[in-house]
């Protein structure tokens, strides 16, 4: 069986781009991703938090 020098290339760059976290322990992978979560929910509570604003002012129940 050969490999085809493209897949060999992709393979490359995958480990040059993501070399230390393939050989990371699971205890930093798991933080990593933790970490990755909680800054989007942060960024998603954001943009909740100016729907909302914005729904309030446009939309007074008064």
């Amino acid at each position: 069986m050969t490999v085809c020098s493209n897949m060999k290339r992709a393979r490359k760059r995958q480990l040059l781009e993501g070399g230390p976290s393939v050989f990371a322990s699971n205890g930093e992978r798991k933080q990593r991703e933790q970490e990755a979560q909680e800054a989007e929910l942060c960024e998603q509570i954001g943009r909740l938090k100016m729907k909302l604003e914005w729904l309030k002012e446009s939309c007074p129940l008064r």
